[in-house]
């Protein structure tokens, strides 16, 4: 008759229990909740308000909304120098030729303002479409549209 092999590592059946019990920790007080509450105020008060905050946030913004106008016209000027070949008649192109920019992906300015063309429509008619459904939802409920409205009315 064979003898069976000798387990492998032998010590880890021992701590196995042991090296799993903050995993269960964690699921058991997932399930259970936590006893420990805070016993002072747990909010931070500072001087900074959500317009300064929006203010920070657009600035941080304004690079990369710069990067993503150039490389969306460079993508369309690449794909125009390379296998199309000859731009579609779109509005677009009605005013790059009116600008007399031209189709070049070389030029960043052409980059830029082919890009912008085709994203701020889209980004103009996303503001307006949200704010049409906050005008009907304030309608409904005859609330007022701005931000802090929100905050005044949280009874």
């Amino acid at each position: 008759m064979p003898v069976p092999p000798p387990p492998l590592l032998p010590h880890l059946r021992a701590t196995w229990g042991q090296a799993l019990s903050p995993v269960r920790g964690a699921f058991e007080s997932l399930r259970t909740g936590s006893r420990r509450t805070t016993q002072r105020a747990s909010h931070i008060r500072d001087a900074i308000s959500v317009r300064r905050i929006f203010a920070v946030y657009l600035v941080a913004l304004a690079p990369l909304i710069v990067f993503g106008l150039y490389n969306l016209g460079l993508q369309i000027h690449l794909a125009l120098a390379g296998e199309i070949g000859e731009p579609l008649e779109t509005w677009q192109t009605g005013v790059m030729k009116t600008l007399g920019l031209g189709f070049d992906p070389d030029s960043f300015v052409a980059c830029l303002i082919h890009g912008a063309l085709y994203f701020l429509p889209l980004l103009f008619a996303m503001i307006g479409l949200v704010a049409s459904i906050i005008g009907v939802f304030s309608m409904r409920i005859l609330e007022r549209m701005d931000p802090a409205a929100a905050l005044r009315n949280t009874t």
